[in-house]
């Protein structure tokens, strides 16, 4: 038999490939269960399912073979169920802001779909789905990412008193007592902010008249209208009550009356997180938008050129003695915990030792990681990192002028469409709009990327500000040096952030 005949043999056979062929063939079963099951069960539009269940299946393909190859492998606290939370943290959040097009493109506001015509939308109950993807959104950022996080951190602290780290047992109850801690305070804002102010107060035009008057008005017609069509709807809304009332008639007039509703616990529970997801958004995504886009110019400005050997070793003697300076502090860190440990204090001293030491231990962390970036840079100048990629430089920097781009036509739509009224030009709104003529899915994509690309400027925000800020806890993401709680605690920021993407989105491509 040819020697090519029998690799060919045992490559097929191999559990590798063998694996791969599950693999597909399970993803092949999920789609088309996903879509007869949305089609026959729920009546959804057969190529929207499609569409959605291979979304689905990309997003969490892509997500894996991010955290994949972006994680530490001598990341030893990490486990399976962690790696698989933040694969689908960030699936969901990524499905939360697709969830604006897909909303489109089911196009269930269109009068027809009210009638019951099914060839003019996608007959995908969206106010149900909104509502799933919200609630696992907060179940995530309350219950799931932290838990997850509390138990990875405790791996890292030490038990002074014993001398030795914490067991997995130990984890799990320290993770176990900082939830129901969670819990409790999220529990407590939210109900007592539920019972208090759970109420929208919508604005609206009050007309007091005195009806029992048949003077004041001009003409007593009953109008019927069919709010179905367009016509009949547009009559309807812009219907005026001081248009039947006559000149002369005095009627009240309250501009700035409010309509009390009360709302539903879900919809209370939505809007707060929303409304936690804004502050992060507002201040992390405006300083991302300028912080991203400069930082990948300077990936390049700042690249790795060859040295002599001079500099190179005047560049080796500088890091060995930051390195020193370095375990010099990480001993007189240590000392302190210790000396801490063994001195009993009342409360108050003893959470005023935690604030200094957390952020001590900020400051040493953020000097280690610029200490490891330079380190990085000197092994690439002598050419001994076998993993720098010499032309990443070039595409950091096309991607920071692509970035910049963004950030710009952002900044203008903003001021053009969503701050002046009236708007002073569609701007981004007419870029989409001329796609609807000859390729609909481009603008659906656009609309994506830009979406997208505000949540990759709050992750550089966190990241700007964790490096300045020392009562930040920094959490990096390097290329196969990410751990797992840098993963995780970004994810819930992610997914916190989600919630605002879309409404902003929303406002500025409506």
């Amino acid at each position: 038999m040819p020697l090519a005949s029998a690799v060919g043999k045992i490559d097929d056979s191999s559990p590798l490939t063998r694996m791969k062929n599950i693999i597909m063939a399970g993803l092949a079963v999920f789609i088309i269960a996903f879509v007869l099951a949305l089609y026959y069960g729920a009546g959804v539009d057969w190529f929207l399912a499609a569409v959605i269940a291979i979304v689905i299946v990309l997003l969490f393909a892509v997500n894996t073979y991010i955290v994949i190859t972006w994680a530490d492998p001598r990341d030893q606290s990490s486990s399976i169920w962690q790696v698989l939370i933040i694969i689908t943290a960030l699936t969901l959040a990524e499905g939360a802001i697709l969830c604006l097009p897909l909303d489109v493109a089911n196009n269930g506001g269109a009068l027809a779909c009210k009638t019951g015509s099914s060839a003019e939308c996608g007959n995908l109950n969206m106010n149900t789905l909104w509502e799933a993807v919200i609630f696992m959104i907060f179940l995530y950022v309350v219950v799931i990412l932290p838990m997850a996080i509390f138990h990875y951190e405790a791996y890292d602290e030490v038990e002074i008193r014993h001398g030795k780290k914490t067991e997995n047992a130990g984890a799990c109850c320290s993770a176990i007592k900082m939830e129901i801690l969670v819990l409790i305070v999220s529990g407590l804002t939210l109900g007592l902010l539920y019972a208090f102010i759970g109420v929208a107060k919508v604005p609206v035009i009050e007309y007091q008249i005195d009806v029992s008057q048949a003077s004041v008005w001009t003409h007593v017609d009953i109008y019927s209208t069919d709010i179905s069509t367009t016509t009949g709807y547009n009559a309807f809304t812009s219907a005026d009550v001081s248009g039947l009332v006559k000149p002369k008639t005095v009627y009240d007039v309250n501009s700035d009356a409010v309509l009390a509703i009360r709302t539903s616990f879900f919809v209370y529970v939505a809007a707060l997180t929303g409304w936690i997801g804004w502050f992060v958004f507002v201040i992390f995504g405006g300083i991302g938008m300028a912080s991203l886009p400069v930082d990948l110019v300077l990936k390049y400005v700042n690249r790795p050129i060859v040295l002599s050997p001079k500099e190179l070793e005047k560049q080796k003697i500088d890091i060995q003695t930051r390195t020193k300076e370095l375990v010099k502090i990480g001993t007189d860190l240590k000392n302190t915990r210790e000396a801490a440990a063994k001195h009993k204090t009342d409360w108050r001293a003893r959470n005023k030792n935690k604030a200094e030491d957390r952020v001590n231990a900020n400051k040493f962390k953020q000097m280690v990681f610029v200490l490891e970036d330079e380190m990085e840079n000197w092994e690439a100048s002598r050419g001994q990192d076998t993993d720098y990629n010499p032309l990443w430089p070039y595409m950091a920097l096309i991607l920071g002028g692509f970035c910049g781009l963004l950030s710009l036509l952002w900044f203008l739509h903003i001021i053009l469409y969503m701050l002046v009224s009236p708007h002073a030009s569609l701007f981004l709104n007419a870029y989409f709009i001329q796609f609807e003529a000859w390729f609909p899915l481009f603008g659906t994509l656009s609309v994506a990327l830009f979406s997208f690309y505000l949540i990759a400027c709050v992750i550089s925000g966190i990241f700007k500000v964790g490096l300045r800020c020392f009562c930040v806890t920094l959490h990096p993401m390097r290329y196969g040096k990410t751990l797992m709680n840098a993963f995780m605690f970004n994810s819930m920021w992610i997914l916190f952030c989600s919630i605002p993407v879309v409404m902003f989105a929303t406002e500025a491509f409506d």
